[in-house]
C-alpha cells in the first residue's frame, strides 16, 4: 500500500527541528545557502534586532547612571562606567552578525565527534535568599566550535557521534547538519 505523502529523508531528528530540508543539506554542502534558510536568517535578523537595540538603551540607562554615581560616588562612578565600556563592543556586534551573514552569504563547516555540555546557573532572589532559579544553558561542541542551542536542538544529537555542522561564519547560526555515522556493522 502506498501513501500520497512525498516521500522525506527523516533518518535524524535534526532534519525536523533546525528546519533543515534535504535541498538545504545539498546546497550546504557545496557551500551554498538556500532561499528557505535566507528567510529563516532574515527571522532571527529581524529577533537579534530588536534584542539588540533593547541593549541599547539599556546601556544607555547604564550610562547616565554611572554618570549620576560618578559625581556621587566617584570610585563606584568609575567602575561602573568601566563595565559600561566593556559591554558596548559585544551588542554592537551582535547587531552586525547577522547583517554580515546576509550580505555574503556564505557556509562554514565543522566536522568531527560531537560533545554536548548542559550547564546549570543558580541565581538567588537578593530580596528573599529562600529564592532561587536555576537556568540551563546548552552547547554543541565540535572540533573548536561551540554552539549555543536550545533544549530541542540540544537533545537531536547524540553525544559522541560524528557529525558535519554547517553553519554562518559570523552569526554561527546552525543551517544544517549531517550525521556521519556509519551503521554498517561487521
Amino acid at each position: 500500500m502506498q501513501s500520497d505523502a512525498p516521500e522525506r529523508d527523516l533518518k535524524t531528528p535534526q532534519v525536523q527541528v533546525i528546519e533543515e530540508i534535504e535541498e538545504d543539506l545539498e546546497a550546504n554542502q557545496r557551500r551554498k545557502i538556500t532561499l528557505h534558510q535566507i528567510k529563516i536568517l532574515i527571522k532571527k535578523r529581524i529577533q537579534s534586532r530588536w534584542m539588540s537595540w533593547f541593549s541599547v538603551v539599556i546601556l544607555a540607562l547604564m550610562t547616565v547612571g554611572g554618570l549620576v554615581v560618578l559625581f556621587i560616588f566617584p570610585p563606584f562612578g568609575i567602575i561602573f562606567l568601566t563595565i559600561v565600556f566593556y559591554m558596548s563592543p559585544t551588542v554592537f556586534k551582535q547587531l552586525d552578525a547577522f547583517e554580515q551573514d546576509l550580505k555574503t552569504p556564505q557556509v562554514d563547516m565543522v566536522e568531527g565527534i560531537v560533545h554536548l555540555v548542559q550547564r546549570s546557573t543558580r541565581t538567588t532572589n537578593l530580596r528573599n535568599t529562600s529564592q532561587t532559579k536555576t537556568s540551563i544553558s546548552y552547547s554543541v561542541q565540535i572540533g573548536d566550535r561551540k554552539f549555543m542551542v536550545n533544549e530541542k536542538v540540544f537533545l537531536t544529537f547524540k553525544n559522541g557521534d560524528p557529525y558535519a555542522i554547517y553553519f554562518t561564519p559570523f552569526a554561527k547560526t546552525i543551517l544544517s547538519v549531517d550525521w556521519l555515522r556509519d551503521d554498517d556493522v561487521h
